[in-house]
């Protein structure tokens, strides 16, 4: 038996002792430079409430929608695919269209590439899905746009048009 004695710490943990490191994290801060536009700090203080309600309702609203792809995706792969008459007369039952069902699904697409990135994927226009989806676009020149968030459809446009002229010229190099 040792002859030095061992001391007990008889210390509670404290139950809220990171409390405030979480609530920190988890409190909504605006970027928003107030001070540039002189806007005095009452309407400062309700444009941020409102900023904060956007943001938490964005963040839910993007979860929402990747489960909402994801349920249909997974229809579709039980019904043996889009072009089943099956899985049609399912959508169409209920109310869905052929072109809100394709969008759903190019947008699952997206968001299976890049699954760290569901609140970007979620803010993309329709016109950008269209364009991140299409067959003959190479599939780094997509991982690219989505890794740099870009939103502006003219400019994904015009990054898988740099790609593609960059894709030619290699092409006729090799012939």
């Amino acid at each position: 038996m040792s002859k030095n004695p061992v001391k007990l710490n008889n210390k509670k943990p404290d139950p809220f002792a990171d409390m405030g490191e979480l609530l920190s994290q988890n409190t909504y801060q605006s970027t928003f430079d107030f001070g540039t536009f002189e806007i005095d700090e009452e309407d400062k203080k309700y444009i941020i409430q409102r900023e904060e309600i956007l943001f938490n309702n964005f963040k839910t609203f993007s979860k929402s929608l990747y489960e909402i792809c994801k349920a249909l995706y997974e229809i579709k792969l039980k019904m043996k695919g889009d072009d089943t008459a099956s899985f049609v007369a399912w959508y169409q039952h209920n109310k869905l269209s052929k072109d809100k069902v394709s969008e759903l699904l190019k947008r699952y697409e997206l968001f299976i590439q890049v699954p760290d990135k569901i609140e970007y994927i979620s803010s993309l226009s329709i016109p950008a899905v269209k364009a991140l989806t299409k067959k003959e676009v190479d599939i780094g020149v997509v991982d690219d746009i989505l890794r740099l968030e870009i939103k502006n459809i003219d400019d994904i446009n015009q990054k898988i048009f740099e790609a593609a002229l960059v894709e030619e010229t290699e092409e006729k190099k090799i012939e």
